[in-house]
């Protein structure tokens, strides 16, 4: 009856972060926010509050990982996030 699930995203395996909103959402200012994770597809967080707002927050954070180098076992490559 009243279920939970979780489930984590690396931040460094996020490629591109995309927002889709129906005419209702963007009366709410929600959305729709997409991580294109590259290998493992997309994940989608539905229904997210002043979405532009929390996109802004995920690529900034995006921006302040090292370009390059190797951060908990995986290689860094420069990427794009735009």
């Amino acid at each position: 009856m009243l279920r939970r699930s979780d489930w984590q995203v690396p931040l460094m395996s996020v490629r591109n972060v995309g927002i889709q909103q129906s005419l209702l959402q963007r009366s709410l200012h929600s959305g729709n926010i997409s991580l294109d994770t590259g290998h493992s597809g997309m994940m989608v967080l539905a229904d997210v509050p002043q979405v532009g707002k929390f996109r802004g927050f995920i690529v900034d954070a995006l921006e302040d990982l090292p370009r390059d180098g190797v951060l908990e076992g995986e290689v860094l490559r420069d990427l794009d996030f735009e």
